[in-house]
């Protein structure tokens, strides 16, 4: 296989979802969680609506709590192993304390930021 032609079988492709408008999706979604449709329908309906395991969502404790809530939710078996292969993905001074990875790291999208 070329390397072209293994570059477009594992071309990137834009992570699905959306945060909402600012402060008011957060606060949407933590209603949705906690209230409206509860743990388990909250990313149920998500899987459903962005036909993927692999999304972008607001998670709790919302933007009272948090500064920034904004996730990529990772919800299947074959997707969160390759967080913890380290032949796939560099792991050094990764989600450790207040440091914030390349967006490199992520394929050009803020994943998480921990305060």
């Amino acid at each position: 296989m070329s390397p072209s032609e293994e570059q477009s079988e594992f071309s990137l492709k834009p992570i699905p979802g959306d945060y909402g408008l600012p402060f008011f999706g957060a606060i949407r979604d933590r209603l949705d969680y906690f209230y409206n449709q509860g743990k388990d329908e909250f990313f149920s309906a998500r899987i459903q609506k962005y036909e993927s395991t692999v999304f972008k969502t607001n998670m709790p404790p919302g933007p009272f709590i948090a500064r920034n809530p904004k996730v990529i939710a990772v919800l299947d078996a074959i997707s969160f192993p390759v967080l913890f292969d380290t032949s796939k993905v560099e792991k050094y001074n990764v989600l450790d304390g207040t440091f914030f990875p390349s967006v490199s790291f992520t394929g050009g999208t803020p994943c998480l930021r921990l305060s």
